[in-house]
């Protein structure tokens, strides 16, 4: 057989394979059951309890993005500024 028959009948071979396999997945996907007594068990999530806290908490904190840094002059023209002087 040359190798250009070879390669199609793997191609095949492979081809058949993987939509077995899908179909296989899709016939077990279809077939599975959800447990209703989980979902009847939770509770909604109260959002306004989680704003209020979150207001409280963030209400003491400043905004110091908007402070400036200033340019490190003095440590300029060092091999290592970040030893002492």
């Amino acid at each position: 057989m040359k190798m250009k028959n070879i390669s199609l009948i793997a191609s095949l071979v492979f081809i058949i394979a993987t939509l077995g396999a899908f179909y296989w997945l899709w016939t077990m996907a279809n077939n599975y059951e959800v447990d209703k007594t989980v979902a009847e068990n939770l509770k909604p999530v109260e959002i306004e309890s989680v704003k209020k806290e979150a207001t409280t908490l963030l209400s003491d904190l400043e905004k110091n993005s908007d402070i400036p840094i200033p340019v490190p002059t003095e440590k300029m023209g060092r091999e290592n500024p970040f030893t002492n002087p």
